[in-house]
């Protein structure tokens, strides 16, 4: 019987629970402005085109790309530091299916207390243009991998100081995933980053479209757009 009594004070207790109204904070609003307005002086005064960030990369872009210096200074600006977790781990180890890879999760905590103040997600993958495939001399595929002069024939080619260089899969597939893991995590801490306040009123951090939009155009890759296809960020 008294358990009974104690089951329905407590029910009524929750219900007696109001819910808070939603309101506007002048003072987070000041907060906010003032951390945006520092953001844009970061941007104007410390970081380089290239380094911290990029643009122009493809048509339309209208805002920088941030890339991970970037975010590292943002990062130390903020005094936070990355907290990172691997959500999810594939391997795929079958001969001419080789698969790798990784999500992780990025948590920003404040220095000194350990309190997260924003998450972001990355993943990387050897199905990337990037890892997929690589471009080796002709020799090596014709003496290394067993290649016979008719199958070269249909791989893409390029010149490469006086050398003829061709498209294959990626042959060490597994071996990039060091490279994969380190990739996921820079790319979920630029976007734990673009989380805070005022980043993402500057930043962007939609990398992955400007491949597709450059392909969709006529202009030839930048010199910078190339090192980031070839791996070289």
């Amino acid at each position: 019987m008294m358990e009974e009594r104690k089951e329905k004070m407590e029910i009524a207790q929750v219900e007696e629970v109001a819910v808070p109204s939603l309101r506007f904070d002048e003072r987070l609003m000041e907060g906010a402005l003032d951390n945006a307005q520092k953001i844009a002086q970061l941007f104007k005064e410390r970081m380089v085109d290239g380094i911290h960030y990029a643009k122009n990369l493809f048509p339309g872009q209208q805002k920088p790309t941030l890339l991970d210096p970037g975010a590292q200074l943002i990062m130390a600006a903020f005094s936070v530091y990355p907290d990172h977790q691997i959500l999810e781990h594939r391997v795929e180890r079958v001969a001419g299916q080789e698969y790798v890879e990784y999500v992780v999760k990025c948590e920003l905590k404040l220095r000194g207390f350990n309190v997260k103040v924003a998450e972001g997600l990355g993943s990387a993958s050897s199905d990337e243009v990037k890892y997929r495939y690589r471009w080796l001399p002709e020799e090596e595929l014709l003496e290394t991998y067993g290649f016979s002069p008719e199958e070269l024939e249909r791989l893409p080619k390029r010149e490469v100081a006086g050398k003829v260089l061709r498209r294959v899969r990626n042959p060490e597939i597994l071996d990039l995933s060091n490279t994969l893991l380190k990739m996921a995590a820079k790319r979920s801490e630029i976007d734990a980053v673009m989380q805070l306040p005022g980043v993402s009123e500057i930043f962007t951090q939609d990398i992955g479209e400007r491949v597709i939009q450059r392909r969709g155009s006529r202009r030839p890759p930048s010199a910078f757009e190339k090192r980031l296809e070839e791996g070289e960020q």
